[in-house]
């Protein structure tokens, strides 16, 4: 039991001991190698557990070594406050030390070199021998007075040859075409060993714009991650870009810090590892004006919020002057105040309601001060007492090559002239449409004349509709104007196929006469003809074509031109009317033909004549035939497909109509917010497939205009992962809730 109580006592002495160690306060020099022939700086090192408000103490420094200077011992900035220091020397390297805080502050931390004794060694000395230093009557004083030293450790330095790497920044040249914040600026630079070993590694290169006040702003950093050999030097250079705030102001230099990756450069080389440019630059100090708005409506007297900014040194409050040109519409403070360590300070400024119809107009305020460049802002106010914009059209409905004439008037006749924005949702249908119409001083209508185009292409009528915005006026909606704009160009339906398949046969059908050649030799047709057929509510070209047969099997000149000739016809034509042969089914030719009418993005109706020969006509028959032309032509799937006969005229007049159809769906013009109203929450439920891990967002979609198909956008976060499957449910889905049929589609996925 005794033997237990003594364990017990024991571990409670260690511990109590322990405790004790943990609060002591420590002054000790950290023993230091030092090079011959050069200067090292020797770390006073203080672990304080308590506060430590002053220091003193006796100093002998080894007779073998001197002070770099008479004032060299001093604090480091790292742990005093507002602690001075006083070295008294007192001869044969002995000084009284005193450091102490005017306002009573205890050192900042808790650990950490406190004072930095710079010493000179000779290169004569023995190389590995020590030498201690001497401390004596070491006082460490708190708050009160009272001295809380526990302990000290004077601490020795060692004598080394070590003539290993040292790396140094030479040659520092700043440059810049627009040295200025935001502009640019260049270093070039040279790093040199001056040490006896070639360098283990590279460095970093940390790299600053250097004022007169000692402002610094650092612009950047490089690294080198090559070695150096000893003696050798290396150019470098590093170009970026300067803030717009940098804090920096008047005669500036470049600063370069080196810094090893590793151990390998002796703490003591430290010393040369940062330099300055010997050449200087001009840094103007610029001034920035950001409000959350920059377009303001009079009703109402709004405020604006505002932040004046200043690129230049914070060390110091400054006060800049505002002018303002108009202080009937705008009211702004005279002066403005950035206070001390802030690069800029937020204020408002008020749009006042005069109550008076003035023109939508720039109000400019400038801002100076300090030396600054002058600032000017422009902050467009638009009235809210607006008159009256007006529009007229003469016409109501116009063919293509026609004119329309357009008078604009505003309400008051003003003696300055008034800048009319004219816009159109079909300005393509004119030619040379202005955007832009002077109503000219003291006058209060101007004429505008629009020519319109004609583009000898087939379309759909449009209905074009104007609109007007001019500065400071209302455009008067009971004005705006209409105009149909009529297509005189007839769309051209092409009937092609293979030989025989029937396309002479049936155009005769459709006109009634016999104009084209019909006979059982394939090939009767040498060149395409066009009939005009306007009939029964339609107009358009009919063009009969040679049939198409496969390379190998055209031997005469005549028949490979007659082909060379269908092949241009279908490329000039809007709709293709392919023809199938009933009686011999689907061949790789009538493929070949689809392929060319994909290729082309034209319109398609399949038709299968001579179903007269058929016997079996039933429904089922008719399904399986459609589905076998389908899955060949895949993945184009929709189109019309119609049994018909051009010997007993079935079903011909619905040939006709599905043309037309088809004709009229490639027109086709759907509004951008019916788009992204339908499409984009379906998107969301069944969006693209994420890759490596990114999703993909479509944010928006609009239909591309005056293209031969529907064309249509969707932009997303991230266009290249959005795969071809995808595109196809695009499609299949547009197709599911708009008229497409027949009708290619292209669907473009774009950045956003």
């Amino acid at each position: 039991m005794r033997t237990r109580h003594l364990i017990i006592l024991i571990l409670a002495c260690l511990f109590r001991m322990q405790f004790v160690f943990s609060q002591t306060n420590k002054l000790y020099i950290s023993p230091t190698d030092c090079p011959l022939g050069k200067t090292t700086q020797v770390k006073m090192q203080m672990d304080n557990r308590s506060e430590v408000v002053a220091i003193q103490f006796n100093l002998h420094i080894p007779d073998v070594v001197t002070l770099e200077s008479a004032n060299g011992i001093q604090l480091t900035e790292e742990r005093k406050d507002d602690h001075s220091i006083s070295v008294t020397p007192k001869g044969n390297n002995n000084y009284l030390v005193v450091v102490m805080s005017g306002n009573n502050k205890p050192f900042k931390l808790v650990s950490g070199a406190v004072i930095q004794i710079p010493l000179v060694v000779p290169d004569n000395l023995e190389v590995d021998k020590e030498y201690p230093f001497e401390l004596t009557n070491v006082i460490l004083a708190d708050r009160n007075g009272k001295n809380v030293m526990t302990s000290f450790d004077a601490g020795k330095i060692k004598i080394v040859d070590d003539n290993g790497p040292d790396i140094t920044p030479k040659n520092i040249q700043l440059q810049s075409d627009n040295f200025k914040p935001g502009g640019n600026v260049t270093l070039t630079w040279n790093v040199e060993n001056i040490g006896g070993k070639t360098t283990d590694d590279g460095w970093n290169e940390y790299l600053y714009l250097v004022d007169e006040l000692g402002n610094e702003y650092a612009i950047g950093n490089t690294r080198y991650t090559e070695t150096l050999p000893a003696k050798g030097s290396i150019s470098r250079k590093a170009e970026y870009k300067i803030g717009d705030y940098p804090g920096i102001e008047g005669k500036v230099k470049a600063k370069v810090v080196l810094k090893a990756f590793s151990d390998w450069e002796l703490p003591v080389y430290g010393e040369n590892n940062e330099g300055e440019s010997q050449n200087e630059l001009n840094m103007p100090k610029v001034l920035a004006w950001s409000l959350n708005a920059t377009v303001v409506q009079e009703k109402g007297s709004p405020e604006v919020s505002c932040m004046l900014a200043r690129s230049g040194s914070r060390r110091k409050e400054e006060t800049f002057t505002f002018t303002n040109e108009s202080k009937s519409r705008l009211q702004v403070p005279e002066q403005i105040t950035i206070p001390k360590g802030e690069s800029g300070t937020y204020f408002k400024i008020k749009v006042i309601d005069n109550e008076i119809a003035n023109p939508d107009s720039f109000v400019v305020v400038t801002v100076t001060g300090n030396s600054y460049l002058e600032l000017k802002k422009e902050i467009w106010i638009e009235d809210d007492e607006h008159p009256y914009l007006k529009m007229s059209v003469k016409e109501s409905e116009i063919k293509e090559g026609g004119m329309v004439t357009m008078t604009l008037e505003r309400e008051w006749n003003i003696s300055w002239p008034l800048e009319v924005r004219l816009r159109s949702d079909h300005s393509n249908r004119f030619i040379d449409f202005p955007s832009v119409v002077i109503i000219p001083a003291n006058q209060k209508t101007v004429e505008v004349k629009l020519n319109v185009a004609n583009d000898d292409l087939p379309g759909l009528d449009d209905e074009v509709v104007f609109t007007a915005s001019a500065p400071g006026h209302i455009f008067d909606l009971e004005s705006q104007r209409f105009v149909k704009i009529l297509d005189d160009d007839i769309p051209r339906f092409a009937v092609v196929g293979r030989p025989n398949a029937g396309k002479s046969s049936i155009i005769n059908a459709f006109i009634g006469e016999d104009r084209n050649i019909v006979t059982e030799i394939a090939g009767t047709t040498r060149d395409s003809i066009y009939t005009r057929y306007n009939k029964f509510g339609f107009d358009f070209y009919l063009v009969d074509t040679a049939g198409i047969r496969k390379k190998n099997k055209v031997n005469e000149d005549l028949e490979y031109y007659s082909v060379i000739r269908s092949i241009r016809s279908i490329e000039n034509s809007d709709v293709c009317i392919l023809m199938l042969d009933a009686t011999r089914g689907i061949e790789s030719q009538d493929l070949n033909i689809f392929s060319l009418i994909q290729k082309n993005s034209k319109g398609l109706v399949v038709v299968v004549n001579k179903w007269d020969l058929v016997e079996d006509k039933t429904v089922k028959v008719m399904k399986t035939f459609e589905n076998a032309i389908r899955n060949r032509f895949a993945p184009f799937v929709d189109f019309p497909i119609i049994f018909a006969s051009a010997l007993t005229k079935q079903r011909i007049l619905k040939v006709l109509e599905e043309a037309r159809t088809v004709y009229e769906n490639r027109m086709i013009r759907i509004p951008t917010a019916r788009l992204n109203e339908e499409m984009l929450p379906l998107i969301e439920a069944y969006p693209p497939p994420a890759i490596k891990g990114k999703y993909i967002k479509i944010k928006y979609i609009t239909q591309l205009p005056n293209t031969q198909i529907p064309s249509f956008v969707y932009f997303a976060n991230l266009p290249q992962y959005v795969k071809e499957p995808y595109r196809r449910f695009l499609e299949n889905k547009m197709r599911e809730k708009w008229n497409l049929t027949g009708s290619p589609v292209n669907i473009y996925i774009r950045q956003k």
